[in-house]
C-alpha cells in the first residue's frame, strides 16, 4: 500500500486517524508539529498528505503550498 504522511497536532484524533489508515494496511508517518514535519527525512517521499491547517508553530497551507 502507499506511504501516508498526517501532520496533526490534537494527539487523540492524529492517533484516530492512524489507526484507522493502518487498519486499511497503509504505512504511515505522524507529525505532531511543523516543526517536526520539515525536519523529517527528505528522501522519503509519501503518496499522501493529510494536513491540519491550524497548527501551533505554523499553518498546514503554508506547507501546502510549499
Amino acid at each position: 500500500m502507499g506511504r501516508i504522511f498526517v501532520l496533526k497536532d490534537d494527539t487523540d484524533i492524529r492517533e484516530m486517524v492512524v489507526m484507522i489508515l493502518e487498519s486499511e494496511h497503509y504505512n504511515l508517518a505522524s507529525f505532531a508539529t511543523v516543526h517536526d514535519f520539515v525536519n523529517r527525512d527528505l528522501s522519503e517521499v509519501p503518496n499522501l498528505i493529510i494536513l491540519d491547517v491550524m497548527l501551533p508553530d505554523g499553518s498546514g497551507l503554508d506547507i501546502c503550498n510549499q
